[in-house]
């Protein structure tokens, strides 16, 4: 504990715990589970990554269904799309401990492009 957090201490009257991060939400935490921070990073570069991957697949199936009048193509996408997602919404959640960045790369990312990308084609 630095002299300026005993010092805040002793004018406020009030315990700071000792696993407390009184310099703010952005300060990295060293420690076995990482830092949140880093957390929300990671996620947010699974859902990049995914919604990538998802966004290109799109594309590429379109692609498939091009030369119709009605768009077969999309259809196509969203109901498979919506139908992948509940049937790995169930697999993630009851049989497999998947981590979170993958869960939020596959459902958020993959899918969320997969089947939105969509509207602009």
């Amino acid at each position: 504990m630095t002299p300026a957090d005993e010092y805040r201490r002793d004018i406020r009257k009030v315990p700071i715990p000792a696993d407390s991060n009184p310099r703010g939400f952005f300060c990295i935490r060293h420690g076995n589970r990482g830092s949140t921070l880093q957390k929300i990073f990671l996620n947010y570069v699974a859902i990049g990554c995914g919604g990538f991957l998802g966004a290109m697949a799109r594309f590429a199936v379109g692609r498939i269904f091009t030369g119709s009048t009605f768009p077969v193509g999309t259809m196509v996408i969203n109901i498979a799309g919506s139908m992948f997602l509940g049937w790995f919404a169930t697999v993630a959640g009851n049989r497999l401990p998947l981590s979170e960045p993958f869960r939020l790369a596959i459902a958020v990312g993959f899918v969320g492009a997969f089947t939105t990308f969509s509207t602009y084609m």
